[in-house]
């Protein structure tokens, strides 16, 4: 110490520790050791170049948070020497994480996935950047990146979704495994005119010419065809008619026959097949109508 002018007035205890936020399984460490500095010297403090205040001969780094991820810094402290000269000093490389503040909510009756389209899901987790987390799943297959995923899976059962994170340079830690039930998509309803049954006006039969299958109160995308139907006309005092064709509109034949309906006739689609993104078949209801 006798090679820079200082005098050491000022001692205290210090505990420094490489990271002040730990994953369930990392090891805290931490150094323990005396410290002492010239509460009247003005060395020179930077970091990363840029001057620091120096009060009591201490320097204060601050920075703003304002985005996410891992940075690093290092500290210089120039102390004139008794020759004249500046000798520096430099800290050990510093690390700290921003993390987006965020919470996680998973209602377990709502850990469904259907089958034959995008499931949207979004991963956080509190404390690690993004660019170091890892989604990986059994049961089905995930895409994405940035918090938000995409997840396909084709068959009945459970998946499960696994999250880890880069907690240091070649070692990922996983973070928790969430099981998902696997769904097919409900089945659609019939529609004729956008009705499932009851009466309408004779005129308002005529006047159609396809039938459609809807799936209300779902949150994916998924649209269904119908592949196929059947059409049954009972005019009073009068044999019943059926028809079939396939697809969803209605045949020559079938067009012809509702024209001559009069009020009272009941007329009924029957046997309706309509296939979903999961390329399933499905017999949906049937669609029973009274002329008026």
């Amino acid at each position: 110490m006798d090679q820079a002018v200082v005098n050491l007035d000022k001692f205290a205890a210090v505990a420094v520790a490489p990271t002040s936020y730990l994953v369930q399984g990392q090891p805290y460490a931490a150094e323990v050791f005396l410290t002492a500095s010239d509460s009247k010297s003005q060395p020179s403090i930077s970091v990363n170049g840029a001057n620091l205040d120096v009060v009591d001969g201490k320097g204060v780094y601050r920075v703003p948070t304002n985005r996410e991820g891992i940075f690093t810094w290092s500290g210089v402290i120039k102390v004139k020497q008794t020759d004249g000269s500046i000798r520096e000093y430099r800290t050990p490389v510093q690390t700290y994480q921003v993390a987006r503040p965020s919470a996680v909510v998973s209602p377990d009756k709502m850990n469904v996935l259907y089958i034959g389209v995008n499931n949207p899901i979004s991963v956080s987790a509190p404390g690690t950047p993004t660019d170091k987390v890892k989604v990986s799943m059994s049961g089905g297959s995930i895409s994405g990146s940035g918090g938000k995923y995409n997840v396909k899976v084709s068959s009945p059962g459970t998946a499960r979704i696994s999250v880890a994170a880069e907690v240091a340079p070649g070692k990922t830690q996983t973070l928790s495994t969430t099981e998902f039930r696997v769904k097919r998509i409900p089945d659609p309803i019939a529609q004729f005119a956008g009705k499932t049954g009851g009466a309408m006006a004779t005129v308002a039969i005529k006047a159609q010419n396809a039938i459609f299958a809807k799936l209300d109160n779902f949150d994916f995308d998924a649209s269904f065809k119908v592949t196929k139907f059947s059409l049954i006309i009972a005019k009073p005092r009068a044999d019943a008619i059926v028809l079939s064709t396939s697809g969803n509109r209605l045949s020559s034949s079938m067009k012809s026959a509702l024209n001559g309906i009069t009020p009272g006739s009941r007329v009924i689609f029957d046997n309706i097949i309509a296939v979903g993104p999961d390329g399933t078949p499905r017999q949906l209801n049937a669609v029973a109508l009274t002329a008026n």
